[in-house]
């Protein structure tokens, strides 16, 4: 997981998104058992969009900025 983490981060900095300030701040500011992720949230320096997007990046998933819900199956 930690190769995941430093993808993310590279993602994030590279396309200046989140600054390597905010960054350390995100890890300071992260509380026992938090996700990084949801430190850069909680502490708003990361859109929630742009962290799924580099999220997705990370793990090679596709991203999808729009969901067609009737499209969903119900069943």
């Amino acid at each position: 997981m930690a190769r995941a983490h430093t993808a993310l981060e590279t993602i994030l900095v590279k396309r200046f998104w989140i600054s390597g300030h905010s960054l350390k701040w995100a890890r300071q500011y992260r509380k026992p058992g938090q996700s990084l992720a949801d430190s850069l949230i909680g502490i708003r320096v990361v859109e929630p969009r742009r962290l799924a997007y580099a999220l997705a990046e990370t793990f090679g998933l596709p991203f999808q900025t729009y969901l067609d819900e009737s499209a969903i199956d119900g069943q």
